[in-house]
C-alpha cells in the first residue's frame, strides 16, 4: 500500500508506504480497511509517512472486497462468504455476522442503508437490518463483475455490459438499461448522472446515466492498458492500470470526448494478464497481447512444475487474444501459467479454490 501526496496532480509524490498486498481499500478518517487476502486490516494513517496496523481480523476465506457503513465493515471473503465485522474499536474488529451460499465464492460487495449487494454466483441482495443475523431477500441471476449502488439503482457490470437495475424494490431487481462496452469491466463509479467505468484495454468510460433507459457514452480516456480500478471527486479521476501504475485525469476535458473505436487497435508490446477471476472455481480466463505475426506457446503448470495444458502452440496474427480453462477435473492449489512469443516470454500465477 502506498500513500501519494496529489496536491500538484500533475507531480504526484510518494510519501509513505505499508508492506502488505490488499485486494481492496477502504478509506475513512484516520484509518485505512483493508481486504487483505488472508485477513482484514485496519492500518492508523493519521501519519501517512509512517503508518501503523491498528487491528487486523483472520478471514474465514481469501478477503478481496470490503465496504463499510456505520460502525461496520462488510467483507467478500471469497469462499467465506460475507462477513460481517464490528469495528467500533479499530483495535478490536470482531465478526458479528455472517451469510454464506455453500460452494459459491464471493468478491464483491456493496452497502446502502439496510441492504447489501454481493456477487456470488449470481447477485445477492441481504437485508443486514440485523447485522448480526444476515437475511438473502431477492437475486438478480447474472454473474457480476462490479457493482454500485446509488438511491434506486443498483449498477453491475457483466463482462463487457453495464446495466442499470431498478432498485426501488430490492427483493425484486429489474433490469432497466443497458449499454455494450468494448471489453470487460471491473470497476464502477457513480458520481453526480455520470458512471465512471474501469473498462481493461479501453481504459476510463464515461456514461451518462440520467435516463437509465437510454445510457449515453459521453467520453473516454485510453489509460493505454489494462484499467482495474476507479476513484472520482469534483475535479480529477484516478484510474488503477494494471501495468502503468496510476493515471489521474482532469475530470472536465473528458466531456463529449468521442469514443474511438479500439477494435481494430494494433498492441503495442506483448503481454500477459493476470488471469480473471482469481481466484476461480472451475473456470478463468487468461488474455494475452500480439503487437505482430508470432509463434505463441501458452502453457500451463501445477506449482511442481509439471505440464498441465497447452493452451496455444502456433503462430498468430496480432491482435487481443482470450484463452478460458475449465479446471473442474484438477484439484485445488496454485497454477502457473506461461507464455512465449517474439523472444518474450512472462509468467504468472493463479489460484484454484473448491
Amino acid at each position: 500500500m502506498q500513500v501519494l501526496d496529489i496536491s500538484d496532480p500533475v507531480t504526484p509524490v510518494k510519501i509513505g508506504s505499508f508492506d502488505i498486498r490488499s485486494e481492496n481499500i477502504i478509506i475513512k478518517d484516520d484509518y485505512a480497511y483493508l481486504a487483505a487476502c488472508d485477513s482484514f486490516k485496519i492500518l492508523n494513517i493519521s501519519n501517512p509517512e509512517q503508518m501503523e496496523e491498528a487491528g487486523s481480523f483472520r478471514t474465514n476465506g481469501c478477503a478481496q472486497d470490503v465496504a463499510l457503513q456505520g460502525d461496520y465493515a462488510y467483507l467478500a471473503s471469497g469462499y467465506g462468504g460475507l462477513q460481517i465485522i464490528n469495528i467500533s474499536n479499530p483495535e478490536n474488529p470482531e465478526q458479528i455476522g455472517v451469510f454464506d451460499i455453500e460452494g459459491d465464492g464471493t468478491s464483491i460487495v456493496a452497502v446502502q442503508g439496510e441492504y447489501a449487494y454481493v456477487k456470488f454466483d449470481s447477485l445477492v441482495v441481504l437485508d443486514i437490518s440485523d447485522p448480526t443475523n444476515p437475511q438473502h431477500i431477492g437475486s438478480f441471476d447474472s454473474y457480476v463483475y462490479a457493482i454500485a449502488v446509488q438511491g434506486d439503482y443498483v449498477y453491475i457490470t457483466r463482462n463487457n455490459v453495464f446495466c442499470v437495475l431498478d432498485n426501488s424494490d430490492p427483493a425484486n431487481l429489474v433490469e432497466i438499461g443497458s449499454y455494450t462496452l468494448d471489453d470487460y469491466c471491473f470497476d464502477i463509479v457513480i458520481h453526480n448522472n455520470y458512471a465512471y467505468v474501469a473498462n481493461e484495454r479501453a481504459g476510463l468510460i464515461i456514461l451518462d446515466i440520467s435516463d437509465p433507459a437510454n445510457i449515453i457514452k459521453t467520453g473516454f480516456f485510453d489509460t493505454g492498458d489494462d484499467a482495474r480500478g476507479v476513484a472520482v471527486d469534483d475535479n480529477y479521476v484516478y484510474v488503477a492500470d494494471g501495468d502503468d501504475g496510476i493515471y489521474i485525469i482532469r475530470n472536465n476535458e473528458l466531456d463529449n470526448t468521442k469514443i474511438e473505436n479500439n477494435e481494430n487497435n494494433i498492441p503495442q508490446k506483448v503481454k500477459l494478464s493476470q488471469n480473471y477471476p482469481n481466484p476461480f472455481n472451475p473456470t478463468t480466463t487468461f488474455k494475452y497481447e500480439l503487437p505482430k505475426e508470432s509463434k505463441v506457446h501458452l502453457v500451463l503448470y501445477d506449482i511442481n512444475g509439471r505440464l498441465i495444458e497447452t493452451f496455444v502452440n502456433e503462430k498468430q496474427q496480432p491482435g487481443y487474444y482470450s484463452v478460458q480453462w475449465n479446471a473442474s477435473q484438477y484439484s485445488s492449489g496454485v497454477y502457473i501459467y506461461r507464455i512465449q512469443a517474439d523472444g518474450f516470454s512472462a509468467v504468472k500465477k493463479c489460484l484454484l479454490i473448491k
